[in-house]
């Protein structure tokens, strides 16, 4: 049972790491904002530190990502705002 939880955990770092690295770059490379801003703009929603968001953003991407995925998060980003 630890294995599964372990692969669970796995893959939800993964998806959350692949949004962390699409909200950075469409930040940064689309809405020309400086890297601190968006350092501080991922880490007030998931709680990181910038060594951590640097280190996400970094990495080779092992999920991939939909555009569907993106837009689902806008819309609720946009309700909570």
């Amino acid at each position: 049972m630890k294995t599964k939880d372990k692969q669970d955990e796995q893959q939800r770092h993964a998806r959350r790491d692949a949004i962390i690295r699409a909200v950075f770059h469409q930040l940064v490379y689309v809405e020309n904002c400086s890297f601190e801003h968006a350092y501080i703009f991922i880490g007030d929603i998931w709680g990181l530190g910038r060594s951590k968001i640097a280190q996400i953003v970094k990495a080779k991407d092992e999920c991939p990502l939909s555009g569907y995925d993106l837009t689902k998060l806008a819309v609720l980003l946009q309700r909570i705002s």
